[in-house]
């Protein structure tokens, strides 16, 4: 198999070869995937057996605007931002 891999650089571009024929399959985010018609989903990683996928965000000591941060983080946990982020297909934010 091992021959058959193609790396790419960013998860948009495993997506796009597929689209575009030129690879039969990718290893993708499913977030990703919903951009795309051309497309299908063949396999979905249980989600117990996958790990989690973290974006983290923290407010820096040397920011020069902290309070911009402050209150940046304080939408994301919010409701309308976990509301964004599952129709999005993410789950919610997790401390």
């Amino acid at each position: 198999m091992q021959p058959k891999v193609v790396p790419t650089g960013s998860v948009r571009l495993a997506l796009a070869a597929v689209a575009n024929g030129a690879a039969d399959a990718a290893i993708v985010y499913r977030t990703d995937l919903r951009t795309v018609s051309r497309v299908r989903e063949a396999y979905l990683v249980p989600h117990q057996e996958a790990s989690p996928i973290v974006y983290p965000a923290a407010v820096l000591r040397t920011g020069r605007n902290r309070e911009g941060a402050r209150r940046l983080l304080a939408f994301l946990r919010g409701p309308v931002a976990g509301a964004i982020f599952e129709q999005a297909g993410f789950g919610r934010i997790v401390e």
